[in-house]
This record gives C-alpha cells, structure tokens and sequence, in this order.
C-alpha cells in the first residue's frame, strides 16, 4: 500500500511599494524555488536526538538581493550575484504559513538600472554577502530607487 499525503512546500516574496514622493502603494507577487538546502537542514533537524535538536540550522535571519538572472533552482547555494542583504525585520508564523517581512528604505538596496532582479532567504547568516544557507530563491523584476522603499515578504506554506 502506498500513501501520498501531497505535502510539497510552496513559497512566493510579495514585495510592497511605496512611492516616497507621490505616496502610490502597489504589490507584486513573484514564486520561489525552495533550494535543497533546505530539505537538507529539515532532514537534519528530524534525524537530532529528541533531548538536544539543533534548530540554529533553520534560523531565518536575513534576505539577500541580487542582480543575476539565472533562473531559480532547487540546487541553488547562493544567489548568483548578490549586492545587499538585510536581517529580517519580522518572523510570524500558525499552523499553515511561516512568514518573514524586512523592510528596504528608499535609500536602501538600490541597484544599479533600478531594478532588483533575484531574492534569497537566508537560514544562519551574517551581513557578509554571500553566507548562511540559502532556503529560498526567486527570479524576480523589483523596481527599486531611491525613491522607492519596499518591504518583502517571504511566505512558506506546505
């Protein structure tokens, strides 16, 4: 007999606009590819003794900001040209949704061409580019200047 419960995570980052000088607010939606990175560190986490589990693995503590435009995938360790990065200003989450927020102000995270162009959400990171555990990772079409601040949501659901 085999059993297929369908459980398969699902993330997407829901990026809030707000324009400094006119006052506009809009959103955009764009999904991720959670990275196996990921199921590595959950699968971690199951295998620890019950008395001691090693959580710090699977700690979201910040959200990179890139301009390269390699497609998303699973097999993904970094972001493939990161610029920025932030901790994560919020973490919420209830039996069906894990959600984080970080904020960029207007004269934050600004690209060069004024557009973002991949995000990642890092588990046991520093401020130093490129470290920690990538979890998640989107392609993405970010306006961002410094006019523009933005907060980011990453939402994980399974």
């Amino acid at each position: 007999m085999v059993f297929t419960d369908g459980i398969k995570p699902k993330g997407r980052y829901i990026i809030k606009y707000t324009d400094e000088k006119t006052g506009r607010k809009w959103e955009e939606v764009f999904n991720n590819t959670v990275t196996s990175g990921m199921f590595a560190a959950i699968f971690e986490f199951l295998n620890q003794a019950i008395s001691n589990p090693d959580c710090d693995a699977l700690n979201i503590t910040h959200l990179a900001l890139g301009t390269g435009t390699t497609a998303a995938a699973r097999s993904d360790v970094k972001l493939e040209t990161e610029y920025a990065r932030k901790p994560v200003g919020f973490k919420s989450f209830s039996s069906v949704k894990f959600t984080t927020e970080t904020p960029f102000a207007a004269s934050e995270g600004n690209p060069t061409g004024e557009f973002i162009k991949e995000v990642g959400t890092f588990a046991k990171a520093t401020d130093t580019l490129d470290s920690g555990l990538l979890l998640s990772r989107a392609t993405v079409n970010i306006y961002k200047t410094a006019s523009v601040s933005i907060i980011i949501v990453w939402e994980l659901t399974f």
